[in-house]
């Protein structure tokens, strides 16, 4: 039972960050390997790249107006 738990959220995390990783352009195959291996452990560090993939699109030193 335990085994199965552990399955099904090994799969559904694996299911949520390749759809994360679409949507940033981060590495699909990757990300979804991580999310299967690592459960639920992954999404701070998925966090982490999105950011990170984000500041260097749009440049570490861009100005942005905070109204």
């Amino acid at each position: 039972m335990a085994t199965m738990l552990l399955l099904l959220l090994s799969l559904i995390s694996a299911l949520w960050c390749y759809v994360e990783a679409l949507k940033f352009a981060l590495p699909v195959w990757r990300w979804t390997l991580v999310g299967f291996l690592f459960g639920p452990f992954c999404f701070p560090l998925l966090w982490t790249h999105q950011q990170l993939n984000l500041k260097r699109y749009q440049g570490f030193n861009d100005s942005k107006l905070k109204a």
